[in-house]
This record gives C-alpha cells, structure tokens and sequence, in this order.
C-alpha cells in the first residue's frame, strides 16, 4: 500500500490548514506507519509534510509549504489512534492533529469523506 490516496494541501479556512485527505484504507496506512516509528512524506501539489520520528519532544516546523513534523514516541501512539479511528469512523468525520509543539499557525487536520479534492485546488 502506497500513501497514493492521501492528499494534502493549505487551505483557508477560519484558520490556516494543513488538511490531509484520504480514505479509510490509507488513513489506517497513515496510522500504521506513525505508530511503527517510521519517517513518511506525503507529498501533493508542491506541498510537503514529513514526518519524522524522534526521541524527544515533537515539534512542527514550516519552511513555504514544507513541513517537518517531528513526532515523539508519545505523540505518535495517540496520533496514530486518532487516525485509525477515523478509519474506521464509517462516516465523514474529521481529526484535528495536534503536534506537541506548533509554533507555525498552522492547524493539521485529517478528513474522510468530508471534502472533494478540489478544496485543495488552489493550495501551494
């Protein structure tokens, strides 16, 4: 499985927004691959979210539409609840991804089945 389906983009909303679009199959991919630790880049439209394990506290970090997330082991286990419970959610749903340190003004959040893809349009 591939992060394909996962799509992301900044976009205005009452406030600024990293919003990830998915559906359930890649959000439980998304989930899976935060718990095990490992670094994932999603990637769309010139905007970039990685995210990176660490061993101390997490932070997210912004450079234009780049964005270094650098997620701690806590944080980790309950981002990767908050997503696998989206999952399996059934139903439009949407999960705000709070990193433990956010210092860009920017709100991460995770929808299924709430948005068409065109809200992404004019992101980057």
């Amino acid at each position: 499985m591939s992060s394909i389906a996962l799509q992301i983009g900044l976009v205005d909303f009452p406030e600024p927004t990293l919003l990830i679009l998915g559906d359930a199959e890649s959000f439980f991919w998304f989930a899976q691959e935060i718990s095990s630790r490992r670094h994932v880049t999603l990637d769309h439209r010139g905007t970039r979210l990685s995210v990176v394990p660490t061993a101390s506290s997490g932070s997210l970090a912004q450079d234009g539409a780049q964005f270094t997330w650098e997620i701690s082991a806590t944080e980790a286990l309950f981002v990767a609840g908050q997503l696998s419970a989206l999952a399996a959610s059934g139903s439009p749903a949407h999960h705000y991804l709070d990193p433990e340190r956010n210092e860009t003004g920017v709100q991460i959040i995770a929808s299924l089945g709430e948005y068409d893809a065109r809200v992404l349009a004019g992101s980057a």
